[in-house]
């Protein structure tokens, strides 16, 4: 099988998340009750979630973080609640939408810019973290080494991501 260029797979993955897997995102990330492989599969995420936030400082007043590929937001209002001024971005219309539905209502909400598009976009952006758990991944090896580049070069002080 001819290997997928970015834009193809860009599209692949937009469409996944907006139609296919976007119930699946929501109750995954949500509290309700999920079957025992969903439920673990839950519980692995917000393990991973809160390693990769413990690697960050409690306090993020005044740090811009970007969240590449947020997804439906639970890391990004996380980053919101110690302070940080977010930029949350994701391919997926239907979890952006989801994300502001969900906070909307929450203080920190303000605090986080979610923005429906790609991560690579926001070259030229200066950001003091970046944090993308489970985004580069959906990509080949090569175009993901290309992504965390574009990323480096915005980034002052760490970035985490998850591949």
């Amino acid at each position: 099988m001819a290997q997928l260029n970015y834009h193809q797979r860009r599209q692949q993955i937009e469409h996944y998340f907006d139609h296919t897997a976007a119930d699946v995102w929501a109750r995954l990330t949500s509290e309700e009750p999920l079957s025992g492989i969903r439920e673990t599969v839950r519980a692995g995420r917000n393990a991973m979630r809160n390693i990769l936030l413990s690697w960050l400082p409690e306090d993020l007043c005044g740090r811009q973080v970007l969240d590449a590929g947020c997804g439906t937001g639970v890391i990004s209002i996380e980053l919101a609640k110690r302070g940080a001024e977010v930029i949350a971005v994701d391919l997926s219309r239907s979890l952006i939408e989801l994300a502001r539905e969900r906070y909307s209502t929450m203080d920190e909400y303000h605090r986080v810019q979610f923005i429906i598009g790609d991560m690579r976009q926001l070259k030229g952006e200066r950001f003091d973290h970046v944090l993308a758990m489970d985004s580069i991944i959906h990509y080949s090896a090569k175009d993901g080494i290309r992504i965390l580049e574009t990323l480096a070069d915005n980034v002052d002080e760490s970035m985490i991501f998850t591949f």
